[in-house]
């Protein structure tokens, strides 16, 4: 059931539960044929217990007057007087808020939903709420008989502690954890069956099916198995109730049916709770594991991005340009492709420091460096050795090209605009060298380091690219 979520400040979300409130009122009444019958629950009491706890600020608003409104709407379609009518629909009301406001700390989490805390206080809760609506409606109907009494506080207070428990499972077990639809269906087809099969014969007891079969779908599905195994055996249950069906072995009369299903759904939900619980304790655990490693991950990747980058110029440190080098290199040992490499330096970066400030002698090297990383492109690695040297390494490259990419490199240092930072233009000195047969690292570092210096002795600002004579491509004035 992917996409779907609880809205807890949406006025919708309030009227899809005053809806669902109308539906369970509507069909419990005329189920038990009005107020004159008896009910094993009432379902309407847990949904909308479940409504208030999940829902903030007005939209909880919403759902009282709704739920008030579909409350009226119920009691009229049977037959009920207005003024009875009021009377259940105010003690109605009054037992979800009394309910709420006994229920402290609620947390919508998967993991504290189905803890013991959390029921035990759900359920003290339900009982103190149930007692108080039962009084509730027999003051304001004059009814003090103890049958309506114990009727009414036993129906609400068993419908609070199925449905309400049902709907929070579902509501937030689906927030955190995708459930496949088909699954869901399924599930509560055969929950329904089993169900079906133990409530409606009276010759096999066939009592413990449900429970093994719920216990099934809470195993496969969690809190949402578990909710659609209370939702399912309740539904069930109130259907065999109204129809007047017996029970195996037990007394078949109307409240012994009731007392029975009602006895039987608490049992039930007990039963599943555990395991509940623990999958859903184990699948938060699950979930923080996965999301510590992906932190840990990213974490790792940061420290070593950090590792391999300079601090100041973004690119490549020495340690990280040398590894892409030899890296390089087998590549070039084990195919024959050419490899080049620039090594370049900054002409008298010293003078640069110590006439503009140190300042700008790092915004000039931040330059060379975005010029350089340019010109690697995807293929190539372009790093920072040390203080004003840099490293350009291009596969697949050889020495004419490369010549011609320094000469670039040069080029566009050269005519970058350093008159608008109030500097004098920055020149470099570039020394280029091909990998040959079996060379290391360190022989081809060492080739294109001694062609730089030989650049600067011919006077800096240029390109050498062989052992003397100096060859430069292109000088500048």
């Amino acid at each position: 059931m992917n996409g779907v979520a609880l809205k807890p400040h949406s006025h919708r979300s309030a009227l899809l539960f005053a809806f669902a409130y109308l539906v369970a009122a509507i069909g419990a009444l005329l189920l038990t044929k009005g107020s004159s019958g008896i009910a094993a629950i009432w379902p309407p009491s847990g949904i909308m217990l479940a409504g208030v706890l999940l829902l903030r600020g007005d939209a909880r608003t919403t759902l009282y007057l709704g739920a008030f409104i579909a409350s009226m709407v119920a009691n009229a379609i049977i037959g009920t007087s207005l003024w009875v009518s009021i009377a259940f629909s105010v003690a109605n009301i009054a037992e979800a808020a009394t309910a709420r406001a006994l229920i402290l700390n609620f947390k919508q989490s998967s993991r504290d939903i189905a803890s013991a805390r959390n029921i035990i206080t759900t359920g003290a809760a339900a009982c103190v709420a149930a007692v108080l609506s039962a009084l509730i409606a027999s003051v304001l109907t004059s009814e003090f008989e103890s049958g309506f009494l114990i009727s009414w506080a036993s129906t609400v207070f068993f419908g609070m502690i199925t449905i309400t428990p049902a709907i929070l499972f579902i509501a937030i077990d689906i927030k955190e954890h995708e459930r496949s639809l088909v699954s869901i269906v399924s599930t509560t087809s055969l929950i329904v069956l089993s169900g079906a099969v133990a409530f409606w014969q009276t010759d096999v007891p066939l009592l413990w099916l449900p429970i093994a079969a719920a216990g099934f779908a809470t195993y496969r599905l969690g809190l949402t198995g578990a909710a659609v195994s209370l939702l399912a055996l309740a539904i069930t249950g109130a259907v065999h109730s109204s129809a007047g069906l017996g029970v195996s072995g037990l007394d078949n009369s109307v409240v012994g049916t009731t007392l029975f299903l009602q006895i039987y759904l608490a049992g039930v939900l007990l039963a599943l709770l555990p395991l509940a619980a623990l999958l859903s304790k184990y699948q938060s655990i699950m979930a923080d594991l996965v999301f510590a490693r992906q932190s840990a991950d990213l974490q790792a990747a940061e420290a070593r991005r950090l590792a391999e980058t300079d601090a100041l110029t973004g690119v490549a440190n020495r340690g990280k340009i040398i590894e892409c080098l030899r890296a390089e290199i087998v590549h070039a040992k084990a195919t024959g492709r050419d490899l080049s490499i620039l090594m370049m330096d900054v002409d008298h970066f010293k003078s640069v420091n110590d006439r503009f400030g140190h300042a700008k002698g790092d915004l000039a090297l931040m330059a060379v460096a975005n010029e350089g990383r340019a010109l690697a492109g995807r293929s190539g690695h372009f790093g920072r050795i040390g203080g004003e040297e840099f490293l350009l390494v291009l596969p697949g490259i050889g020495i004419d090209q490369a010549a011609e990419i320094a000469d670039e490199m040069r080029f566009g240092v050269r005519h970058l605009d350093w008159v608008g930072h109030a500097m004098d233009p920055i020149t470099l000195s570039i020394g280029v060298a091909q990998h040959a047969g079996m060379q290391d690292d360190a022989s081809l570092l060492g080739e294109a380091d001694g062609r730089l210096y030989a650049a600067k002795r011919a006077g800096r600002n240029q390109i050498c690219i062989s052992d003397p004579p100096l060859i430069p491509l292109r000088r500048l004035s």
